[in-house]
């Protein structure tokens, strides 16, 4: 069975999102930053309602804890996306058309700067989103399957059928 498709910064963007929640406690860090940003803002907010009230004059001080709390939000939320379309762009890729052709021994990926072949004992976790497959060569690092490269409904399940008798750790929609 033999998928081409192009690549897109959407590709991409999955097997970020994929490689962000497989790590330890990923989704518990996300939402306790997002709780610590938010209680900065709200000591921030009482400390100037505070002053205020109290007929103190406002300085830099009191904003100072805000400053730190948008600053998190600014990286985490602004710069992080903007620096991963960065990198997407540096990889060159983009638009470019890829294949992966996979057979009883394994998966052979042909890319405009890379051809390779991976056995099927090197992937150590298959795993499906809505729009793509994942097949991880390690914790990190996966090769992307979108389910669009596929022909029809009759192909992914194919597919997902030859990586279920490949591949013992697998997380595949039923």
């Amino acid at each position: 069975m033999e998928v081409n498709f192009t690549y897109t910064y959407a590709d991409y963007a999955a097997l970020i999102k994929a490689m962000d929640s497989r790590g330890r406690f990923a989704r518990l860090s996300w939402m306790f930053l997002f709780f610590i940003i938010a209680v900065n803002i709200a000591i921030t907010l009482f400390f100037v309602i505070w002053t205020t009230s109290n007929g103190l004059d406002l300085k830099l001080i009191h904003f100072a804890n805000a400053g730190i709390g948008l600053l998190l939000a600014l990286v985490f939320y602004v710069l992080k996306p903007l620096y991963l379309r960065h990198y997407y762009k540096k990889q060159m890729l983009d638009g470019k058309v890829v294949g992966m052709k996979f057979e009883d021994s394994g998966l052979k990926i042909h890319m405009p700067s890379f051809e390779g072949t991976h056995e099927w004992e090197a992937i150590i976790l298959a795993d499906e989103q809505p729009e793509h497959f994942q097949l991880w060569i390690n914790k990190i690092q996966a090769y992307v399957v979108p389910k669009r490269g596929f022909a029809n409904a009759q192909e992914i399940k194919t597919f997902k059928q030859l990586v279920s008798s490949k591949v013992k750790n697998q997380e595949l929609l039923q």
